[in-house]
């Protein structure tokens, strides 16, 4: 059977508690037992002493007798304590609830069998004896060799004449299941007292567990939600703790989450238009051959337009595999140094019959001056070669394309401007976006893919730089990225190794 994590965190807890509350419950009745046991020893060796000393002052005269034995009747009855006396051999003669008061005449009658503390035993062991002659005294729990009936806390002392001499032995005792008595007690109190904390600690841990797993329902219950593709709640975090932190990276999270299946339909949708028009392209024409609605006069025509759509569909296909090696992180960066000035140079003449044909005036090449970075070169091209790309594909006829290098001690900044319509101002922000294509530009790239520009700041980032876009409608577009000089520095280590 499931248990939430609210019924175990309170069974665990609970368990903990009760546990906790009877190793105090042992430990308290334990120090209790001590030192009840400590203060009767103290007070059966009060009452000893006080006894020993009125023995020790008494006479041979019947009131003096009197006396001791009334003063021995009320420390009995102060103390609820019983006492024995006996002789040195351990013959007892004497015990405080039979003893005959024979004041003003009164005799009192003795208590029953049934009454009495004692068993009738009227000698006491002689080791016993021994031991309270040799050492002067005794404490301990028993029955006295058999003469009480239960077992009593006692204390034996010898009792001296005034001449100093030993006459007698003396025990006073006090039963044990008193003890007994004041510890069941205790335990009741303590009982009720746990039981009544117990509950209201148990309230308190329910409460406090519902309360710190709650985020973590929503989390299990958002989880669920997501999973239908339900991103709209949002867990509320009013806690400044782990879990708190905790719910707060759930939350965003999830709105990474929904980012990514935003641009996951946005992508499928892209990449299926994509690929879906220079194949219907293909498809048409090459079945327009097949059934003859194309004759063989225009047959060379449309088969080039066919291997054209083969050759977009191929560079699709390329890109999209380049970009999904970039993000999955399987491209490694290859630093080497080499002159970026050169490379920009090689690069703008493989460009050159396009130029040509279209008549347009290079800039700057003439002004560049040798500029070394340390940089993965291969990515450094495709760059360079994508934006050139794009310069002369959207530069008219007759037009520029102008290139600038600027650099300082930690940094290269490359400049790539063109004459042309430009792009529009609202577009700029999303041209580096994937599949994105500016409308004006849609209508004259019909081979581009819509993920160079995407590539090239995938890269740009790569290497810890940055790329910007200019444009003025009607005038020119100029593109600008920026680029450490020692791609190692700045990665901290040589990303080639990794």
């Amino acid at each position: 059977m499931k248990r939430s994590i609210v019924k175990k965190y309170f069974i665990v807890t609970g368990i903990i508690i009760v546990t906790s509350f009877a190793f105090l419950g042992i430990i308290l009745l334990g120090f209790i037992s001590s030192f009840w046991i400590s203060e009767k020893y103290t007070l059966l060796k009060s009452g000893a002493l006080s006894i020993s000393e009125s023995y020790k002052n008494m006479s041979k005269s019947q009131d003096s007798r009197n006396e001791f034995l009334f003063s021995v009747r009320q420390v009995s009855d102060v103390t609820k304590t019983s006492l024995v006396f006996a002789f040195v051999d351990g013959t007892i003669y004497l015990r405080n609830e039979d003893i005959l008061l024979e004041i003003d005449g009164e005799i009192e009658a003795p208590v029953s069998d049934e009454e009495s503390l004692f068993t009738g035993t009227a000698e006491i062991q002689q080791d016993m004896i021994n031991t309270i002659l040799q050492n002067g005294g005794y404490e301990g729990l028993g029955t006295l060799d058999g003469v009480y009936k239960s077992p009593q806390y006692m204390v034996g002392v010898p009792l001296t004449d005034s001449d100093g001499s030993i006459s007698a032995i003396m025990f006073i005792a006090a039963q044990a299941k008193e003890l007994n008595s004041y510890i069941l007690e205790i335990f009741r109190i303590f009982l009720l007292s746990s039981i009544m904390v117990l509950i209201f600690t148990f309230v308190a841990v329910y409460s406090f567990s519902k309360r710190m797993t709650r985020p973590l329902a929503e989390m299990a219950e958002d989880s669920r939600r997501i999973a239908t593709g339900d991103f709209s709640h949002m867990i509320a975090v009013d806690r400044d703790d782990e879990i708190g932190e905790l719910a707060l990276a759930f939350n965003n999270m999830k709105l990474s989450l929904s980012s990514l299946e935003q641009l996951r339909r946005s992508f499928i949708a892209n990449v299926s238009h994509e690929l879906r028009t220079p194949m219907t392209t293909i498809g048409g024409f090459i079945d327009g051959i097949l059934d003859g609605t194309i004759d063989d006069e225009h047959r060379d025509y449309y088969l080039g337009i066919v291997s054209e759509e083969i050759k977009r569909l191929s560079r699709v296909v390329t890109s999209m595999m380049n970009l999904a090696k970039l993000e999955a992180g399987e491209t490694k960066i290859k630093p080497k140094d080499f002159d970026l000035s050169e490379l920009i140079t090689r690069t703008i003449l493989v460009f050159e019959h396009r130029v040509e044909d279209k008549s347009l005036e290079v800039r700057g090449l003439e002004d560049l001056e040798s500029v070394h970075v340390i940089a993965d070169i291969d990515m450094i091209h495709q760059v360079v070669y994508n934006l050139i790309d794009n310069a002369v594909k959207f530069t008219p006829p007759q037009g520029y394309i102008e290139f600038g290098i600027k650099e300082d001690d930690k940094a290269v900044e490359v400049s790539i401007k063109n004459s042309g319509q430009g792009i529009p101002a609202r577009q700029l922000p999303n041209i580096f976006e994937r599949f994105y294509k500016a409308d004006r530009s849609r209508g004259m790239d019909k081979n581009g893919t819509g993920l160079g520009l995407y590539i090239v700041k995938t890269i740009i980032d790569l290497h810890g730089g940055h790329i910007t876009a200019e444009s003025i409608e009607g005038a020119y577009t100029e593109f600008k990225f920026n680029l450490p000089k020692n791609v190692q520095e700045y990665n901290g280590k040589d990303k080639g190794k990794g």
